[in-house]
């Protein structure tokens, strides 16, 4: 499987972003909080799902962590996310979206 691009609207810190990756091996790089386990986390939840966490767990589990909104930030507002990846499979290409 190939990832060809990402749009990532409201997750993190990311909002109406779009990033496109080359053929071969693409590295993510950048400086402390410039988004690098962001964008791992998205990737990471657009193929597997992220659970949210019930009770006491669900203070500090990865769903709310990146909700947007869930942080007084100023990179952050009220918005949903919504996120599309289309990727590539000896089988074809396809998209997964996703919407929260």
């Amino acid at each position: 499987m190939r990832l060809l691009d990402l749009h990532i609207d409201g997750f993190g810190k990311f909002h109406d972003r779009d990033i496109a990756f080359e053929d071969g091996i693409n590295v993510i790089y950048g400086k402390n909080e410039a988004g690098k386990s962001t964008l791992h986390t998205f990737i990471r939840g657009m193929l597997f799902g992220i659970e949210k966490q019930r009770g006491r767990a669900s203070k500090n589990d990865l769903y709310s962590k990146y909700e947007p909104g869930s942080r007084a930030e100023p990179t952050r507002d009220a918005c949903g996310c919504s996120a599309a990846a289309p990727f590539t499979a000896s089988s074809g290409r396809f998209r997964r979206t996703a919407r929260s």
